[in-house]
């Protein structure tokens, strides 16, 4: 359920998550806007964001966006705010959230440059 294994198919121009008989293959939900946008020029900072998307939604089994039943998974992608994951689960601690957020965050300027910033904050965090 995460964008890591999309590289391949976009590298070779093919649609993104669907195979030759057009059905899903993965959810597009772990995947940031950017990635969307300017797929030929994704960064770690990506990576961050879908791997911020896999412990969010572990820690809340919910999805960083709310995909309303009928909207188009890609418009949502687009257009919809990440939802703080406190608002999800105020359970959650404080210094841990905060990481996720940031690994979340809609702008890649405001993520974690790489994965080992992002552990190293976890880390911190726990």
């Amino acid at each position: 359920m995460s964008d890591f294994g999309f590289a391949e198919e976009l590298r070779q121009g093919r649609p993104v998550g669907h195979d030759a008989d057009g059905d899903d293959r993965r959810h597009v939900a772990f995947m940031p806007r950017e990635q969307l946008i300017n797929f030929k020029y994704v960064k770690p900072v990506s990576d961050v964001w879908s791997i911020g998307a896999t412990f969010y939604y572990m820690l809340t089994a919910q999805l960083p966006r709310d995909f309303p039943k009928g909207r188009d998974p890609i418009d949502v992608i687009l257009e919809n705010r990440i939802v703080p994951v406190r608002e999800r689960d105020g359970g959650i601690p404080a210094p841990v959230a905060e990481a996720i957020d940031c690994a979340v965050a809609a702008r890649p300027d405001s993520r974690f440059a790489d994965a080992g910033a992002f552990r190293a904050a976890l880390a911190k965090a726990l």
